[in-house]
């Protein structure tokens, strides 16, 4: 008699989402650090607060730049505490325009400060747009960006 054991593997959708999500991120950060010479200001927006723990998780290192993520704590209590201390900020988004403790920062805040500063932060560039579950970058495909 034959007899087929299946083991259970645990399958986390959501999870896997999110460590996509992160990695993809830090592939379009790499390109545009990689792409511009001077100082880089980017801001996530439009992200779950499970898309912004996948970033955070798989933070990355740019040769020959330093590099701060900063995720507001108003954004959502749960991310909040599973954040590492290093990545949460209680500052408003127009601190980051005058940063200078990094060649690369790429920044989330909530929504409302988004858009009540977003005219203010100048050339700002946003790495695609998290919509639901699918990935909209107007169109430019992953490595593709949208301005403010």
């Amino acid at each position: 008699m034959n007899t087929t054991t299946i083991n259970k593997v645990d399958f986390d959708p959501i999870g896997e989402r999110a460590d996509l999500v992160g990695r993809v991120v830090w592939g379009m950060v790499h390109q545009e650090a990689d792409r511009k010479a001077g100082r880089v200001l980017l801001q996530l927006v439009g992200m779950r607060p499970e898309h912004l723990l996948g970033v955070a998780s798989n933070f990355a290192e740019i040769e020959g730049k330093s590099v701060k993520l900063s995720i507001s704590t108003d954004i959502d209590g749960d991310l909040t505490n599973r954040l590492e201390d290093r990545f949460k900020t209680t500052k408003p988004a127009v601190h980051f325009r005058h940063l200078d403790e990094a060649e690369v920062i790429l920044f989330a805040v909530t929504d409302s400060q988004r858009d009540t500063v977003g005219s203010s932060l100048g050339q700002v560039t946003r790495p695609g747009l998290f919509t639901g579950d699918r990935f909209q970058t107007g169109g430019r495909g992953l490595s593709g960006w949208n301005r403010v």
